[in-house]
């Protein structure tokens, strides 16, 4: 999985293939009214996003990597809840386990959320280094 946007934020490599070290991706519609116009990475690490806003607000992004955008780093967002209704989380059922199902709770890495104002028709760049 590569993108993700149903889960109250557009999140960047979410779920990578291994063999997928090295790759690009292009013009991916995301929810919020934004498109994912390319996506680079290397190393199993994103470098470059670019993301064009078609109609204003509020981006929520999630990453696994500290964000720069134009080149000035990215603080990440405090609030809970993105502001973006076109990205709130879906409600999704509880699911139901067996009382003696065997679980083990995956270790889930590090994640960044940055929230962004954007203006309508803008393209975002954004880097994990100072370009």
């Amino acid at each position: 999985m590569l993108v993700q946007s149903h889960d109250g934020a557009i999140h960047l490599l979410p779920a990578l293939p291994d063999v997928w070290q090295k790759g690009t991706l292009k013009g991916i519609r995301c929810r919020g009214g934004f498109t994912l116009d390319e996506m680079v990475w290397e190393n199993g690490s994103l470098q470059k996003a670019f993301i064009t806003s078609h109609i204003g607000g509020t981006l929520r992004l999630r990453t696994s990597s500290p964000l720069y955008l134009n080149g000035e780093k990215l603080m990440p967002s405090a609030e809970n809840e993105c502001k973006n209704p076109l990205l709130q989380r879906q409600p999704i059922r509880k699911p139901l386990i067996a009382a003696d199902a065997p679980l083990t709770v995956p270790e889930y890495a590090t994640t960044y959320i940055y929230d962004i104002e954007t203006i309508a028709g803008k393209r975002y760049i954004l880097t994990t280094e100072i370009q």
